[in-house]
């Protein structure tokens, strides 16, 4: 499934250059998520997305649970006081009714035979885990809030880092051009190619898609760098500083996947406690649960992506490129994206789209 949604963004970028980038890669994410969460089939690039108003929705949300985003997160005695205000309680509860009556929909319609998905799963099994309808509706909904968003965050930040550094793809095109031949890429190719599982790391350091971690209590009294904790205090992980520790990530606020490469060409050791260099999925016990999942689908992604095409600056008429900054964003909540940037997608091979239809080596 991941491969052919991989093959799917690719061919939409040869046939449909005209739309915008990042709805293409927001395709991509919300069909991955549709299909393995909630079993149904891919999201056509042109035609209506049945995860539009999800997204939506979940965005709503994203902003208003932020730290900080509330002033009874600063005043917590107000809490009494605005429970009983009827318009924000009416407010709320028409979200909740409008985004569960989108996930139940979701939950309960037919699914593509055959297809492995969460959904699927919790129908069988959700009885004896005391879930109805309802409560597998949100855990599944809720599954898809937190994968869709950060996959393509993820995607957008790899193409804005082959702009701003496209001499970093060099190692893993040429690997990908020794290891592959004329055909396209597979999972069986994943060992041979460490070059691209260096970038999917470096994407993901460079640029976490949610910057800070999903705020979690502690458990008990600890002490940090002098400080006391308290046992039940928030504790919110500011993974895209953590990121740039210069004992672990030298000169970490440049992009460079060969930090992640030894003298001999393969994947260096992980750094202890680093959960493999992919400290964006969290930590502890309630690591992101999606992590393999999203790793896999992201690895797929840049794969096709290096192997199809280059990616340029766009020029205005007067032949000038375009100018992008290092350092900006644009802030959606709990993630970032890159800003606003066009760009030029060159297919590789003037038979790219034959090539695409050369079986990978697991077909």
């Amino acid at each position: 499934m991941l491969t052919e949604e991989a093959a799917i963004l690719v061919q939409g970028f040869i046939e449909c250059p005209e739309e915008d980038i990042v709805h293409q890669i927001h395709r991509i994410a919300a069909s991955v998520g549709w299909r393995s969460l909630f079993g149904h089939k891919s999201i056509p690039l042109l035609g209506p997305d049945p995860t539009h108003r999800i997204e939506e929705l979940g965005l709503e949300m994203t902003v208003a649970v932020l730290p900080g985003g509330s002033m009874v997160d600063i005043f917590p005695l107000l809490k009494p006081v605005i429970a009983r205000v009827a318009y924000l309680r009416r407010r709320a509860d028409l979200w909740y009714e409008e985004i569960s009556g989108c996930f139940e929909r979701a939950y309960s319609a037919n699914q593509v035979e055959g297809q492995p998905s969460v959904s699927g799963v919790l129908k069988k099994t959700g009885e004896k885990l005391g879930l109805d309808r309802h409560a597998g509706s949100w855990v599944v909904g809720g599954l898809f809030f937190a994968a869709e968003d950060t996959m393509a965050c993820a995607l957008l930040w790899f193409v804005y880092a082959m702009l701003l550094y496209p001499e970093t793809a060099s190692a893993a095109r040429e690997q990908l051009r020794e290891v592959l031949g004329d055909r396209r890429p597979a999972f069986s190719d994943r060992d041979k190619l460490p070059q691209v599982e260096a970038m999917v790391k470096e994407v993901l350091r460079w640029r976490p898609p949610a910057p800070l971690s999903v705020a979690h209590a502690a458990s008990e009294d600890f002490e940090y760098i002098g400080y006391t904790i308290p046992r039940g205090a928030i504790v919110v992980a500011n993974v895209f500083e953590i990121a740039r520790d210069p004992l672990l990530y030298a000169d970490g606020d440049s992009f460079d996947p060969s930090r992640f490469i030894d003298d001999n060409g393969q994947l260096k050791q992980s750094s202890r406690d680093s959960k493999d260099d992919y400290l964006c999925f969290g930590h502890g016990r309630r690591i992101c649960v999606g992590k393999d999942l999203a790793i896999n689908a992201l690895w797929i992604s840049v794969a096709y992506l290096l192997w199809a095409f280059d990616f340029k600056r766009a020029r205005d008429r007067h032949g000038v490129e375009a100018n992008h900054s290092a350092s900006g964003f644009r802030d959606k909540g709990a993630t970032i994206e890159p800003p606003d940037f066009s760009v030029q997608v060159m297919p590789r091979y003037p038979d790219l789209v034959e090539r695409l239809k050369i079986p990978s080596s697991s077909e």
